[in-house]
């Protein structure tokens, strides 16, 4: 009876730890499903964000942004398509330069550790740069870190066109 009693008890304790693996699995299976449609949400309310604020630059208008970008992003470059791709931005850069040189219509990139969101916003271009918390190459590309999932752009009107540049160039007018 003894060995019959075993048997049965080894047969509960697998089962126990096979259903505790499959809730384990399918559990974490769940939680990435959940994270990655909070990053979409995100992503989707960024490019939002973003077109509410290029729409409202009017021209001869200047302002600080606070823009917040999806969570992990720790980058966003923006590049003037209209001036060619820049060969020192292979090396930094090389899946922005191959958009980029590719004449594909991207003009905003977010950039995570191994992965890469890009968009295209009308009618926008570089600022002149000698700004000091972003780097970029004489209204051609700028690029600018995150910090606690937001980064300080400076925009400005001129006609039609919205120009982002660093928020250390020229006017300070924060807008409320």
């Amino acid at each position: 009876m003894k060995s019959a009693q075993v048997s049965q008890n080894l047969f509960i304790y697998i089962f126990a730890i096979l259903i505790i693996g499959l809730i384990f699995f399918f559990g974490y299976k769940k939680l990435i499903s959940i994270k990655d449609t909070s990053n979409e949400v995100d992503i989707i309310k960024f490019k939002r964000s973003m077109q509410e604020v290029i729409a409202s630059v009017g021209s001869g208008n200047v302002f600080i942004e606070d823009m917040e970008i999806p969570a992990d992003f720790y980058k966003i470059c923006f590049i003037d398509l209209e001036k060619p791709a820049e060969k020192e931005f292979k090396d930094i850069y090389p899946l922005i330069y191959d958009s980029w040189s590719s004449n594909i219509k991207k003009n905003v990139f977010l950039l995570r550790n191994n992965n890469l969101q890009s968009f295209y916003f009308d009618n926008i271009k570089i600022a002149e740069q000698d700004g000091i918390t972003c780097f970029g190459k004489a209204s051609t590309y700028l690029c600018c870190d995150s910090v606690n999932d937001k980064v300080k752009l400076r925009f400005s009107g001129r006609s039609a066109v919205t120009y982002i540049g660093d928020p250390t160039n020229g006017i300070q007018l924060i807008r409320k």
